[in-house]
């Protein structure tokens, strides 16, 4: 009874390579992405490491202007997804949302807010020297 005592401590207070958090930041940038139509730029968090996979939680601001049609617009993409992973390529599934502020200058000024929200499906590699390329569906 002893002897199952201290195996069973040993087994509980060994720490496990799978239940330490791996914290990671990355700052990236975006062309036709969660910002809708136009270019962002991105701060990428990724935690919750396990040998299955990570979390990956982001959030930017983006915009974009078009000159004949005097129209522009603010965003604030944002994304929760889980990576699987593959040695250095992942299969990453989430939601991602998009606030939009648009503006419009034609005969009359005015501006709108809109909320586009979805779920994404894409794929992610990341090289040794922390080059990332990312390409999804939302």
């Amino acid at each position: 009874m002893k002897r199952l005592f201290v195996i069973l401590e040993i087994i509980c207070c060994v720490p496990c390579v799978a239940q330490n958090a791996n914290y990671r930041h990355s700052i990236s940038g975006e062309i036709f992405g969660l910002s809708a139509i136009g270019v962002s730029a991105q701060y990428d968090y990724l935690f919750k490491h396990s040998v299955h996979g990570f979390y990956d939680v982001r959030i930017g601001v983006g915009g974009w202007y078009y000159y004949d049609s005097h129209d522009a617009g603010i965003s604030v993409p944002h994304a929760f997804t889980y990576n699987f992973i593959r040695k250095r390529h992942f299969i990453e599934v989430g939601v991602g949302a998009t606030f939009i502020k648009e503006y419009y200058w034609s005969y009359m000024s005015y501006s709108v807010l809109k909320y586009f929200t979805g779920p994404m499906i894409g794929y992610k590699s990341i090289s040794p020297k922390g080059f990332q390329f990312r390409i999804y569906a939302n």
